[in-house]
């Protein structure tokens, strides 16, 4: 069984994150990819199979919870402690 690869664009739809932000996860190493080259140059492929189950266990995935905005002060105390 041949196992799919799938291009960035693809791969941020699954992860629900942007193209940079997948880009920059292939190049840390937090996404298996690999550099083929093609005609037009290189160009990043993922094994679809092993990205959704990574995003399954949230090892990629992050969560960013956005709570009321908080004044200069208020972000200087939270710092410090």
């Amino acid at each position: 069984m041949k196992k799919e690869k799938i291009g960035v664009k693809e791969a941020a739809k699954i992860l629900g994150l942007s193209k940079k932000s997948v880009y920059t996860k292939l190049r840390s190493g937090q996404i298996p990819g690999e550099k083929i080259n093609t005609k037009y140059g290189q160009k990043w492929v993922i094994n679809k199979e092993q990205l959704e189950d990574q995003a399954k266990e949230n090892e990629i995935v992050e969560v960013k919870e956005v709570n009321k905005p908080v004044s200069k002060q208020g972000f200087k105390e939270c710092r410090i402690k």
